[in-house]
Parts: structure tokens; C-alpha cells; sequence
């Protein structure tokens, strides 16, 4: 039995040699294309991510900046000052659920935003 060995590029005919060139051309350019479409797909998703990120960063310092104001004479500016009934925030174990129903009962004149905003940056200073 012998073994089988494929034709060199110079023994194959010159019109399959253009053939075999163009599609290897063809198949070059659509990887390079489908490479360069998958990071184009990349980049809204980080953008949103970035956005995102602002976007809380905006939240939590309008939320410190009310907690600062309605909140910080009970509980002190980072929520560790002890209360009577226990524990300071900053070492309650508390679920985001609880802290949204108790700012949004504790400051009913702010807007649902404002509320969200103070809600995130409580959660902020809670024990991971």
C-alpha cells in the first residue's frame, strides 16, 4: 500500500490555481471581517458598562448627599454609629429588599430616584 501525497501547487492546473487562491483569499478576508464585526459587537456592551458605572457613581453620591442630610444626625455619615435598638448600619447583615422598603417608608416626600439613590448608597456601606 503507498502512501498518499497531494499534488504540489505547481502541478495543479493554472485555473485551479486561481480558484485555489481566491478562496483562500476569500476565507483570509471573511475571518479578518468576522473578527473586526465581534469587536465592533464589544464595544456598545462596554459602553454600556461604562454608562452603567457613571450612572451609579452619580446615584451614590446624590444618595450620601441625602443620607448626609435626613439620615447621618441617627445614624452618622458612614452608618456606624450604634443605635438603641442595636447595631450600627455599617454592621447589619441587611438584605437590599429591607434598606429599599426602609427608605422608601423613612423618606416618602423624596422621589422614588432620590429614594433608589439613598437606598444603593446604605447598601453601600453594608458588610459584603
Amino acid at each position: 500500500m503507498t502512501a498518499f501525497t497531494p499534488p504540489s501547487f505547481k502541478q495543479v492546473k493554472p485555473k485551479y490555481q486561481v480558484l485555489i487562491l481566491a478562496l483562500l483569499f476569500l476565507a483570509l478576508a471573511g475571518i479578518s471581517l468576522f473578527g473586526r464585526q465581534s469587536a465592533e459587537r464589544a464595544a456598545p456592551a462596554a459602553k454600556v458598562a461604562g454608562a452603567a458605572a457613571a450612572s451609579d457613581d452619580r446615584l451614590l453620591s446624590i444618595g450620601k448627599k441625602l443620607f448626609v442630610e435626613r439620615c447621618a444626625s441617627c445614624h452618622n455619615e458612614r452608618g456606624d454609629k450604634p443605635l438603641a435598638t442595636g447595631q450600627p448600619l455599617s454592621q447589619r447583615k441587611l438584605d437590599n429588599a429591607v434598606v429599599e422598603r426602609a427608605v422608601r417608608g423613612r423618606l416618602k416626600s423624596n422621589t422614588a430616584d432620590q429614594q433608589r439613590a439613598v437606598a444603593l448608597y446604605i447598601e453601600s456601606l453594608l458588610p459584603k
